[in-house]
């Protein structure tokens, strides 16, 4: 598993960034160790597989003050662009914090900044984009993504230290002068392609090999776009490094004689930072009979939580973990988890 994990975040992966040639390329090697391992592809020849949706890509930020030491800050575990932004460059002036009891008031003069002290919803951005405010900026821990909507406003996620870095004294007013540039880069592709790959085990005996159990976890990430080491769920790949073991696992255990009596399907989703965009166009149309799937098992946020027939084996947790060996640790944890899972219909 470290050996995977060390594929999966090797440079030429890119950080596997949904609808990426890096993510192409994880999905290139995932297939590669299914076939070494003697698992089936769903399509003759062919472990990838690709669905269609939108996606917005957000590239980086620059935030840059106008005051005489004109300091620069860019994305970092910090300050990072809400996933949602619309490409941007503008100057501000100042700022209004908005109050949750009256989250919307139109701005008074040019170049003012809309403050929260929470992610706003795809409906409150909206309202204060058309309120006249072309910035907000929500303050909290930032949280790293990308998403299938574009929103009209620059959101940006500013842990609050930034924030009293960037607007200075009046930080806790409700209103001050804020005297920066901002420029967010985005671009919003209307069919980016979710690749995914998968492979099955087929049942070793013929009057129940038509039943499925399907384990799954995140291959894309939701990395910062600049690359920095914010890691979200599935941004580390070592659900997707565990359930590859279990895969090897599983093959050896049939190559012996002593393999499940139904089938087992081994699926590596993309859209992880897209509401789980993959996991849903999976349960939405299966490669398999919905009526015979009798589990769907996948390690990933608590997101899937709301999703019917999806059992949540485990968080993607980040390697910063105080364990020693936190991927001997954490991986062999969900990788005996997926082994259960297949034995226990």
């Amino acid at each position: 598993m470290s050996a995977h994990l060390q594929r999966l975040n090797a440079s030429e992966m890119g950080g596997r960034r949904t609808a990426t040639t890096g993510l192409a390329t994880a999905a290139t090697y995932v297939g590669q160790r299914l076939a070494g391992y003697g698992l089936q592809p769903i399509h003759p020849g062919e472990y990838r597989h690709l669905t269609y949706g939108p996606i917005n890509h957000v590239r980086g930020i620059v935030i840059r003050s106008m005051l005489r030491d004109s300091t620069s800050w860019g994305a970092d575990p910090l300050m990072v662009p809400d996933p949602r932004s619309m490409g941007i460059r503008t100057r501000l002036a100042s700022f209004r914090r908005l109050s949750a009891e009256r989250p919307v008031v139109p701005a008074e003069r040019d170049g003012q900044a809309a403050v929260l002290d929470w992610i706003p919803s795809d409906s409150l951005a909206r309202a204060i984009g058309q309120a006249g405010y072309r910035v907000i900026f929500a303050l909290g821990i930032p949280g790293a993504g990308r998403s299938s909507t574009r929103l009209p406003v620059a959101i940006v996620h500013v842990a609050p230290v930034r924030w009293e870095r960037i607007s200075g004294a009046s930080a806790a007013s409700r209103e001050g002068p804020l005297p920066v540039r901002v420029t967010i880069e985005a671009d919003f592709e209307p069919t980016a392609g979710y690749l995914h790959v998968m492979g099955i085990l087929p049942g070793s005996r013929p009057v129940m090999r038509d039943r499925l159990v399907v384990l799954a976890a995140p291959l894309d990430s939701g990395a910062n776009p600049a690359g920095q080491p914010i890691l979200d769920p599935g941004g580390s790949g070592i659900a997707a490094a565990a359930l590859l073991e279990a895969a090897r696992v599983l093959a050896s255990e049939a190559d012996g004689g002593s393999g499940l009596p139904h089938s087992v399907l081994f699926v590596w989703l993309s859209g992880s930072a897209q509401d789980n965009a993959g996991l849903r166009a999976f349960l939405k149309a299966p490669p398999w009979a919905k009526d015979a799937i009798d589990a769907v098992v996948y390690a990933g946020p608590d997101s899937v939580a709301d999703l019917p027939g999806v059992r949540r084996l485990g968080p993607d947790t980040s390697l910063s973990s105080p364990s020693p060996n936190p991927v001997a640790v954490l991986g062999q944890a969900l990788a005996a988890g997926y082994h259960q899972a297949a034995q226990q219909r």
